[in-house]
């Protein structure tokens, strides 16, 4: 298993278990964490910061599970997985870790790109949900719809 693979394969065991320690150990005492959750950006700089943020992810989501695939790895340290889960046993949620390492395999950079509760398009729950994030373009959205062949 390649080092990438494995930090894939740690990061989903040790967020599924809440290993908050196991996770912690990864990162470089300097590291930022970024965490981009359905519009909102949460960003910690240095391991107390990093280690607020995992725990509010696991206070406020203490179900949510997540699968990972890695997708890529560039040679100068950054690697990308998605990854698909679960918030509370239900629904669908989507998203990205990007990953930045230093020459020794620690995580100096983490961003976090979480697509929340990911809903069918065209459904009540999605045009609801589009019309509560972006209410001026509601109108213009449905035209398009109507108008496309």
């Amino acid at each position: 298993m390649t080092r990438a693979e494995q930090l894939v394969a740690n990061a989903e065991r040790w967020f599924n278990t809440r290993n908050l320690e196991a996770i912690m150990d990864g990162y470089t005492k300097d590291a930022e964490v970024e965490i981009l959750a359905d519009g909102i950006s949460a960003i910690g700089v240095g391991l107390s910061e990093i280690r607020r943020l995992w725990r509010l992810a696991f206070d406020t989501f203490p179900q949510f599970t997540v699968a990972k695939k890695l997708i890529s790895v560039d040679p100068d340290g950054a690697i990308v997985n998605e990854w698909q889960g679960q918030i509370d046993g239900t629904g669908c949620a989507r998203g990205l870790d990007l990953f930045w390492l230093d020459g020794a395999g620690a995580i100096t950079r983490h961003r976090v790109i979480s697509f929340g509760q990911v809903v069918e398009y065209g459904t009540a729950t999605s045009r609801l949900r589009f019309a509560l994030l972006h209410p001026r373009h509601v109108l213009r959205a449905l035209r398009a719809e109507r108008q496309a062949p």
